[in-house]
């Protein structure tokens, strides 16, 4: 086999694997629609860092029912107060990357500050 034969053979051979992957991606695109669970199929849960009654809550409420009718599923909302919106920004950094857990995560200097200031964060604002 000469070199010509070879770089043509070469060619041709690359070409068609190269086809035969266009085709198969083409063929297996659509069976991957039905492999991928629906979003959401349960309740979401949002964590409001601020105290019942507020306008940090009554906004976060407010895009509770929005989401819920946009959604399809109850958006359930979660006050967790305290130092100064650390606790419930630390629950949303340490729940699961699966959507279910949201934040209404409305004062990020407050938060910033803290936890600079506090030792005993394991999330970080700034990033």
């Amino acid at each position: 086999m000469s070199v010509l034969q070879f770089a043509y053979f070469r060619e041709r051979t690359v070409s068609r694997i190269a086809g035969l992957s266009i085709i198969f991606a083409a063929l297996t695109a659509p069976l991957q629609v039905f492999a991928q669970a629906q979003y959401p199929n349960r309740a979401i849960s949002m964590i409001i860092p601020a105290p019942p009654g507020g306008p940090t809550d009554a906004g976060a409420r407010i895009l509770a029912r929005s989401l819920a009718d946009l959604l399809g599923q109850p958006v359930v909302a979660d006050n967790r107060p305290g130092a100064a919106t650390m606790l419930g920004t630390a629950i949303v950094a340490k729940a699961a990357p699966d959507g279910y857990t949201i934040g209404a995560l409305v004062n990020a200097g407050l938060t910033s500050v803290a936890g600079v200031a506090a030792t005993f964060v394991h999330f970080r604002s700034v990033k």
